[in-house]
């Protein structure tokens, strides 16, 4: 039997909501959540026109480590926009 994706979409969705009923977790409110971090990250998104005490502060918020090596610079992130 082949499942189309829309189907396992649907498939993925109901069981997720059925999780978070098992868990006494309101979907709506998962939702606001996600988008206030959203909006507190993207606060933050034009870098380059703030201050240098604001972009310190920005910089100590977000990044944990930064390794410089001789022809590349790693940087350790502590958050991002990713899988919001």
């Amino acid at each position: 039997m082949i499942i189309s994706e829309n189907d396992r979409c649907y498939e993925i969705r109901h069981k997720a909501s059925n999780l978070l009923k098992e868990l006494n977790i309101d979907t709506s409110t998962a939702i606001d959540i996600r988008n206030i971090i959203r909006k507190y990250l993207q606060k933050d998104a034009d870098i380059k026109n703030k201050s240098p005490d604001e972009q310190k502060r920005i910089i100590q918020a977000y990044v944990k480590k930064v390794i410089v090596y001789d022809n590349t610079i790693d940087i350790v992130k502590i958050m991002d926009l990713n899988g919001i």
